[in-house]
């Protein structure tokens, strides 16, 4: 799933992030990066779900 968010975010700008509507091209590695960060929150999550015990234990870093 976060493969397919990568992949997708990565043709809109190819096709639509141009050296005139992004000079720099900071709005295409922003976006970029974004999604592939996707993955490992999407991970996490899952990782979470998993193994909550070995992950968290309940206290608020007190």
């Amino acid at each position: 799933m976060a493969n397919i968010i990568q992949l997708a975010t990565q043709d809109f700008c190819l096709q639509h992030l141009n050296r005139s509507n992004d000079p720099c091209g900071r709005q295409f590695d922003q976006m970029t990066q974004a999604a592939r960060s996707v993955a490992a929150i999407f991970i996490s999550f899952i990782l979470l779900d998993l193994f909550p015990p070995f992950l968290y234990n309940g206290e608020c870093g007190e």
